[in-house]
């Protein structure tokens, strides 16, 4: 993701990135709220600015395989507030039929 993001102007140094595709919110909330994850959350404000730190999900057919560029713009969207293209686990859309 790297290169991917000098490509995209942003500083690696800077900026931490996760992308991943999960079977549904319920799968992701178990593994982001448990085990060792749930310890390296509890941290996130020794590492990040509070306000830097934001979570996005979205739905994708089955098979996409989701790019940085994508993630990133979603990430966006979501900070002007949770819609079906761009939300939280605060704020979740059930997926599209």
């Amino acid at each position: 993701m790297t290169n991917d993001m000098l490509r995209l102007g942003r500083d690696p140094m800077r900026e931490a990135f996760n992308l991943s595709v999960w079977e549904s919110v319920e799968t992701l909330w178990a593994f982001a709220f448990s085990g060792v994850h749930l310890e390296a959350l509890k941290r996130t404000r020794q590492w990040f600015e509070p306000e830097s730190a934001f979570d996005v999900m979205w739905w994708v057919p089955a098979g996409h395989r989701p790019t940085t560029e994508e993630g990133l713009a979603r990430l966006e969207l979501v900070r002007q507030g949770p819609t079906p293209e761009a939300f939280t686990f605060r704020r979740r859309f059930p997926a599209p039929d």
